[in-house]
């Protein structure tokens, strides 16, 4: 698979004050590699600002470690931000993909659109649809 680096992408459904009112949801998908654990200092920083910040780990990463198998793959994480999203019932979430975390974003972007206010994807490595 050959990918390439992308600039920051800004996908808006609602106006562009959605993720500047308190207690705005931020559902992180985290980079290749990472974990919600890399995230850990930033949770302080957003309660305090009066948001909440979401981090799931992917399955076979970080604290999940254990779950780790060579049949995990891009739709095993997109499936793991879909469960947190339904089982912890996120709405109005402002999701953020953050590199590999883009296309995880992208793909639980398009199954969750009804619970999705806002989505952006930081430094994003997409995959060449022309070798597939």
């Amino acid at each position: 698979m050959e990918a390439a680096v992308a600039s920051v992408a800004v996908v808006s459904t609602a106006t562009p004050a959605a993720a500047q009112t308190s207690n705005t949801t931020f559902l992180v998908c985290t980079g290749a590699w990472s974990a919600g654990w890399s995230w850990k200092k930033m949770h302080p920083l957003m309660a305090a600002s009066g948001h909440r910040l979401v981090t799931p780990t992917y399955t076979g990463l970080g604290e999940r470690e254990h779950l780790a198998s060579p049949s995990n793959d891009l739709e095993t994480h997109i499936q793991d931000v879909l469960a947190v999203i339904k089982y912890e019932d996120l709405r109005d979430i402002v999701l953020v993909g953050h590199s590999y975390g883009g296309m995880v974003a992208t793909g639980v972007a398009d199954r969750a659109r009804d619970r999705i206010t806002r989505w952006f994807i930081w430094t994003h490595l997409c995959q060449r649809m022309d070798n597939l």
